[in-house]
């Protein structure tokens, strides 16, 4: 006769499938964020995720937003972080935000990377190969940020890269104190930062805004360094 069924055995077969689950990496990557709709494949190895980023493909634009953390959390006493109810409560909200924003850039056709990240606090995000200037704006307006990242690639006497923007959403106009920037960083620089980085793929990257010794940096001035890559395998 099989084993009765009790509520504490099914609480331990849930939390070995969710802890097998969260485990389990495949070349077809779900959302980590819905599990239903679309699917965000990070099939890209770290290489060309770096071109891409750094303007070596035909990509011509590259926006980098969240709809996670929306300002007006900032002055609600009920989404603050150094609260367990809050910070739960940004989790399951935040989970939310993240459903409705991947359902709407599917209808729109666009292509999402996810990546992970801290930016002051710890934010996902998604990297979006060829969404335009006004569209990301428009999308950072909707999900209620204070700026996105945009890329546009341009051709130079030293060959091509993306040029880099800090975009106010919360306002009309360029962060100035941002400057323009023409390249993603990774390797050991990247890897040596607790905050300000975004990851893929367990490969940590940044664009140096707000940072002086990088104003006229291009990518054919980078040395890149072989990065510690977590590579999707096949189930």
């Amino acid at each position: 006769m099989a084993e009765k069924l009790t509520i504490k055995w099914l609480k331990e077969m849930i939390q070995e499938q969710l802890k097998t689950r969260s485990n389990f990496k495949s070349m077809l990557l779900e959302s980590p964020y819905d599990g239903n709709d679309i699917e965000i494949r990070n099939d890209l190895a770290w290489s060309e995720m770096d071109d891409l980023l750094n303007g070596r493909t035909e990509t011509s634009t590259i926006a980098i937003l969240t709809p996670e953390n929306p300002l007006k959390w900032n002055d609600d006493e009920k989404y603050k972080v150094d609260d367990e109810a809050g910070a739960s409560r940004r989790n399951a909200e935040n989970a939310e935000r993240r459903k409705m924003f991947e359902d709407a850039m599917e209808e729109k056709g666009l292509r999402l990377y996810s990546v992970e990240g801290s930016y002051g606090t710890p934010e996902s995000s998604y990297i979006i190969p060829n969404m335009d200037l006004d569209d990301a704006i428009e999308v950072g307006k909707k999900y209620g940020q204070d700026s996105v990242i945009h890329g546009k690639k341009i051709s130079t006497d030293r060959g091509s890269a993306m040029e880099y923007q800090m975009v106010y959403t919360s306002k009309t106009g360029i962060d100035p104190n941002a400057g323009k920037r023409y390249v993603a960083i990774s390797g050991a620089e990247a890897d040596s930062r607790n905050d300000l980085y975004s990851k893929y793929n367990g490969v940590k990257f940044y664009i140096p805004f707000y940072e002086e010794g990088y104003e006229e940096m291009m990518p054919q001035d980078l040395n890149p360094e072989p990065p510690t890559e977590e590579v999707p395998v096949e189930a």
